[in-house]
């Protein structure tokens, strides 16, 4: 089975951050046990139908703690295949999105003792629109492991094993469950090439691919593909609640965030009701490659540059 026909896509909903409690559907017989009172939270911008749950469906499953290799033993990986690097209290590890595309979730720590130790990190990644995302697992003092749950609005969604929460991969929002109305802070994350990242740091290591999933993942030398024109699967569409058609649905982008500032260095100015929202923007790669590769902007009042390496 290839990943090219049934991984997750491409829109990113944005919307409140606050839940509701939203009516438990009709219990069958072996739910009898639940109390009749509860009440399952989902934000209120969610439309639960959309919401596509494909955990008994698919068989993808996080990676857990994977097995690293020094950069001279990645013999099967190519120079240009993609990966997701990351670097931690001084250590690199790579991750290459040909196993990413399969696991979408991958729970790992990284650091070196005599640099501050180890800190956990989940990468998470969806094919269709090429985002990886690292996230803190770490909420409130609690590890959270994050696994495959399904697609909303065309983009993978995660669950956590710990209080079975739905969060989305873009964002890193919780929209149903106990967490609902958390996020996850993010870290950073360079997506480029086996042979770029090697350069950048000799001694990373990378992740070695798990044997009993060796039947998902793409071939060696068979790359993953990157910049979807459709949807993989019928179910993708019916999971999409808002379109925008200021670009085509599968134009690639880079994108940037500037989040509204914490409550605790608001300015004496600042209220509750005047604080300003976080600020988006997307970058259209075509416009990227037809520029000098860098742009200076401001996104609200913040400067902000854009590189870009075709």
């Amino acid at each position: 089975m290839k990943t090219s026909a049934w991984l997750i896509g491409a829109l990113l909903l944005a919307g409140s951050f606050f839940c509701s409690s939203a009516p438990a559907q009709k219990q069958s017989a072996h739910s009898t046990k639940i109390k009749s009172y509860y009440r399952e939270k989902i934000a209120p911008d969610i439309q639960p139908k959309a919401l596509w749950d494909g955990r008994k469906l698919m068989p993808f499953h996080a990676a857990n703690f994977p097995k690293m290799l020094p950069a001279s033993a990645a013999g099967f990986l190519d120079e240009n295949e993609y990966v997701l690097g990351l670097t931690v209290n001084g250590e690199s590890r790579a991750y290459p999105t040909r196993y990413a595309a399969f696991h979408h979730i991958i729970n790992d720590s990284v650091g070196r003792p005599d640099q501050g130790g180890k800190q956990f990190v989940a990468v998470t990644y969806c094919v269709v629109c090429n985002s990886g995302v690292r996230f803190d697992p770490v909420v409130n003092g609690r590890l959270l492991k994050f696994d495959f749950y399904g697609i909303y609005n065309g983009v993978v969604t995660m669950y956590d094993r710990n209080t079975k929460s739905v969060w989305l991969q873009i964002g890193g929002r919780a929209i149903k469950g106990p967490m609902c109305g958390t996020e996850l802070k993010t870290g950073p994350l360079l997506d480029t090439t086996w042979g770029r990242w090697k350069t950048l740091h000799p001694d990373t290591l990378v992740m070695a691919p798990e044997a009993r999933y060796s039947e998902y993942y793409e071939p060696e030398g068979e790359p993953v593909p990157r910049g979807f024109t459709s949807f993989p699967g019928s179910y993708f569409p019916k999971s999409i609640t808002h379109r925008d058609t200021r670009l085509p649905t599968f134009a690639m982008v880079l994108t940037v965030t500037v989040p509204q500032p914490p409550a605790d260095v608001l300015t004496a100015s600042d209220t509750t009701a005047t604080r300003t929202p976080a600020l988006y923007r997307a970058y259209p790669l075509k416009t990227l490659k037809a520029s000098s590769g860098s742009v200076n902007d401001m996104l609200g009042t913040t400067p902000i540059a854009v590189f870009f390496e075709p």
